[in-house]
């Protein structure tokens, strides 16, 4: 499905295809999507530069001890020659930033060959700036693993 065209420069309509993808995702898992414009949303000319397209989707769930969890995928879409490890539409998946905070622990899986060439797939396991290098993940991927882990620290925190 191909949005029209305008004029001025070309832009990435996938975006509000992937935005609804994520959305989907988000739900099925039992999370409830964040509608407010700077945390869910999309925008098919995120940057001009190259031209790159944002999808930005923020679920939260209540949690069980009080205080809720969070889990937000932020997806940069272009066109080639940019690289990426994934591609639909003709489309690259530039950059991901898949960020689980749970109450005490904030994870972030980036793909970012632009701040970190030394390792473009990597994981910030505490959320802050130290990395540790890891494979390409996919969004499914890194909810299952919080998921796997909002289990184990529910269950930690239940036998104290």
């Amino acid at each position: 499905r191909k949005m029209p065209h305008m004029g001025g420069p070309p832009r990435i309509w996938f975006v509000h295809e992937r935005f609804e993808q994520l959305r989907a995702l988000l739900e099925r898992w039992g999370w409830e999507v964040v509608e407010r414009g700077d945390l869910s949303r999309w925008n098919e000319q995120g940057r001009h530069d190259p031209v790159l397209g944002l999808v930005s989707v923020r679920g939260r769930r209540a949690w069980p001890l009080g205080g809720e969890v969070t889990f937000t995928i932020k997806e940069w879409w272009g066109r080639p020659p940019l690289e990426g490890p994934e591609r639909r539409q003709g489309l690259v998946l530039a950059g991901y930033h898949y960020t689980a905070q749970s109450i005490d622990r904030q994870v972030r899986h980036c793909y970012d060959a632009v701040r970190h060439p030394e390792a473009p797939y990597h994981v910030h396991p505490r959320g802050d700036q130290k990395i540790r290098p890891e494979p390409a993940i996919t969004a499914e991927s890194a909810l299952s693993l919080f998921e796997q882990r909002l289990a184990e620290e529910l269950h930690k925190l239940s036998d104290d």
